[in-house]
Order: C-alpha cells, then sequence, then structure tokens
C-alpha cells in the first residue's frame, strides 16, 4: 500500500491552537506517522513546500516510530476540534479549474472563503472572476480528488 498525500494538500496542519496544545510535535509527523503505521503501508508520499518541511519529515521518518497509544487515543479529539473549524477541505490540487469555461480559480477562491469563516480579512474584492460566474456544469466535481460539492460551496461566497 502507497499512501499519497497523508497531510491532506497540507490542511491537516491548519489546526485551531486548542489542538496544537495537544500535540508534542509537528501535525504533520502525526499525520504521516498515523499513515506509516498502519499495516500493510510501504510508503508514504508527503508533498513538501520548504527545507523545514523537509527536515520535519526526514527527522522523525529517519528512526520511524509508529504512534504510541497515548497518541493514537488523541485522534478523535483532533478530528473534533479539526472539523469544528467548518474550513472547506480543499488541498489546492487544481484538478477542478482545468476545463471551467468560466475559468474560476476555485481553490483560491476556497482559502477566501476559509479565510472568511475564520473571521479574517478577504482579498475576495480583488478576484476577476468571483464565485457567482459559476455556469453549475459540474466539470469540477467530477475532476476533484476530496469529492467536493464544488457548486454549493461556491454559492456560499
Amino acid at each position: 500500500i502507497i499512501v499519497m498525500e497523508p497531510v491532506k494538500g497540507g490542511s491537516l496542519v491548519k489546526l485551531p491552537q486548542e489542538a496544537l496544545e495537544l500535540l508534542s510535535a509537528s501535525p504533520a509527523s502525526y499525520a504521516i506517522r498515523y499513515c506509516a503505521s498502519l499495516p500493510g503501508v510501504e510508503v508514504v508520499l508527503s508533498g513538501m513546500s520548504d527545507r523545514a518541511q523537509v527536515l520535519d519529515n526526514t527527522g522523525y521518518m529517519a528512526d520511524f516510530r509508529p504512534l504510541t497509544e497515548e497518541e493514537q487515543a488523541l485522534i478523535p479529539q483532533l478530528r473534533t476540534l479539526y472539523q469544528s473549524q467548518h474550513r472547506i477541505p480543499c488541498t489546492a490540487c487544481s484538478y477542478c479549474t482545468d476545463g471551467c469555461p468560466a475559468g474560476l480559480d476555485i481553490p483560491a477562491l476556497f482559502a477566501c472563503l476559509n479565510d472568511k469563516r475564520e473571521g479574517k480579512e478577504t482579498n475576495y474584492d480583488t478576484f476577476e472572476v468571483k464565485a457567482d460566474a459559476c455556469v453549475e456544469c459540474g466539470q469540477c466535481e467530477g475532476e476533484c480528488p476530496q469529492h467536493l460539492q464544488i457548486r454549493d460551496l461556491l454559492k456560499d461566497k
């Protein structure tokens, strides 16, 4: 078994402060070690965006230790805290944007909406093509590896 995207495009490291305080290491290390601990998993492929992430990943995987019982016991609580953010779980792969007749930058729109949901200031007004340009053709949803209901999510501008 090969696991790809154990950190779900980086979205699993965007945890609320309460969740981060429960962890004794980086959120990425928990996600990757969780996957690597599963029976039958031979390879875990994690994307990395900078040198710090490379060093973090290689640091805990060089001397791999499966999650402890205590770390495993945290997972339900971490999941609840993560889901309480009500973030759109888009990994910004951009598979949805190719072929969009409206030319929407769906991952950027979702990032903007996630910022709005967190009470942060957004850059929505700067978008050349806004969410309401969606013609609801559904092409994007057929390409989304996260199986997001993109047309419905775009309505929540």
